[in-house]
């Protein structure tokens, strides 16, 4: 009995650690503009890695020791996030700035998944309408879009 809870506490950290890879790869873009079908995905992730985790048994016992060891794992994660800013910056990302005066970096912004679709929306966000009017355009850890306007409207 010990052995299997070990076995699916095991497991569950390795799916976490599984996904959570995968969230970072799949770019940060997809966090801060989820939209039905990435809902849908979403359930569908977490019925599929729950047999992983729990090797198809639905009894108290897995599940708890599942849920714990997930609560522990992310735990332990935002531990190592604090004291380490290089793991932070490894694991979670850093801004990346897309527009500077006016100029959009579209080399960063094709690599981070970033169309212009989604910058104009950020402009309109800010009543602006092009990036020439943008002093500053940074894509944050989030997943969202900050805006800076050259000049401050009132």
């Amino acid at each position: 009995m010990i052995i299997g809870l070990l076995a699916i506490a095991t497991r569950s950290a390795i799916v976490l650690l599984w996904l959570f890879a995968g969230v970072r790869i799949t770019g940060r873009k997809h966090l801060a503009q989820m939209n039905i079908a990435d809902l849908a995905m979403l359930m569908l992730i977490a019925n599929a890695v729950q047999n992983a985790m729990t090797m198809g048994k639905g009894n108290f016992s897995v599940g708890a020791v599942s849920a714990l060891t997930l609560m522990l794992v992310g735990y332990g994660i935002t531990r190592l996030l604090l004291k380490r800013q290089d793991a932070e910056r490894l694991l979670i990302g850093v801004p990346v700035t897309l527009i500077y005066n006016g100029k959009v970096n579209w080399r960063l912004a094709d690599r981070e998944q970033v169309t212009e679709d989604d910058l104009n929306a950020a402009f309109r966000e800010h009543q602006l309408e092009k990036a020439s009017e943008v002093r500053l355009a940074v894509l944050e850890v989030d997943g969202s879009i900050s805006v800076v306007p050259k000049k401050h409207h009132i």
